[in-house]
């Protein structure tokens, strides 16, 4: 898997050439990657499933070349009273706090309490979050991407246009949020919970990893599920327009008493999807 995982990140790094510390970046990356695959294989994904989720993680090379080509702007970020960034605030009380733009990559922030926080466009990508809360906060914009946040609590929270890319959100609480144009591209949701008033709207779970799940009695518009694993997800008496199951494993889900328009019904039938006891709307 070494080799492999070597072979993508050169085919990532071809296109910016070569630029001081290419070597070092390089192997810190995969480092780290196979680290994130070993971890991944040990929560019982498919190797298949996590080395997708793996790659997935990387995120934006610019920010490595960025990094490594411009040190003042590395100097300036440091200065800014808002960077966090490289942390530990494990069991911090953010709570209530104003944290719009702040920069808390590769910080810890485990078991901490960010509720009723304002952390729009706020950076936590490579962040450790497990069991932290958000719950009541608005985290509309903010960049999450590679973030560990099993058990994580965003009941309640403004998550529009927020991106999960790479995430480990394993039976993390999204109850009653706003999840419009959210993306959780390539994450781990095993066992999360979508309850209460929660809003799907074109929201995003592409190659994620969605096992367990219930969509139950839910409305999700425009939602895409490309590419997803669906094993045991259920969408009992939901109602899905416009949502798209494109190569997901959609024989494994749940589909009984739900509703549909026939822009959803069609593929899923095609798919060989179990829906004898689906309204068409």
């Amino acid at each position: 898997m070494k080799q492999k995982l070597e072979a993508h990140l050169n085919e990532v790094f071809k296109q910016y050439g070569d630029f001081p510390a290419l070597v070092d970046v390089k192997q810190e990356l995969l480092g780290n990657l196979e680290d994130k695959f070993r971890d991944l294989m040990q929560q019982g994904y498919e190797e298949s499933v996590a080395f997708q989720m793996t790659i997935d993680s990387i995120g934006d090379i610019s920010e490595f070349t960025e990094s490594n080509s411009n040190d003042a702007i590395t100097d300036e970020r440091v200065a800014s009273p808002r960077n966090l960034s490289s942390s530990n605030l494990r069991g911090a009380d953010l709570a209530g706090s104003s944290l719009v733009n702040a920069n808390f990559k590769n910080s810890s922030l485990k078991n901490a309490d960010l509720s009723n926080s304002d952390l729009r466009e706020s950076v936590l990508s490579s962040t450790e979050l497990s069991r932290a809360t958000f719950k009541g906060s608005d985290l509309s914009r903010a960049n999450l991407s590679r973030a560990e946040l099993r058990e994580a609590n965003f009941t309640d929270s403004n998550l529009t246009g927020t991106a999960f890319k790479g995430c480990g959100l394993n039976r993390a609480k999204f109850d009653s949020a706003n999840l419009t144009n959210t993306r959780f591209i390539g994450s781990g949701l095993k066992e999360a919970s979508f309850g209460g008033q929660v809003k799907l709207i074109d929201t995003d779970f592409s190659k994620s990893d969605l096992s367990g799940v219930k969509f139950d009695n839910l409305v999700l518009t425009g939602v895409k599920f490309d590419n997803a694993s669906l094993k045991g997800v259920s969408f009992q008496g939901a109602t899905l327009n416009n949502v798209s199951f494109h190569h997901a494993a959609v024989k494994r889900a749940i589909f009984d008493g739900a509703s549909m328009d026939k822009v959803t019904f069609a593929p899923l039938k095609s798919a060989g999807a179990l829906l004898e006891n689906v309204r068409i709307i």
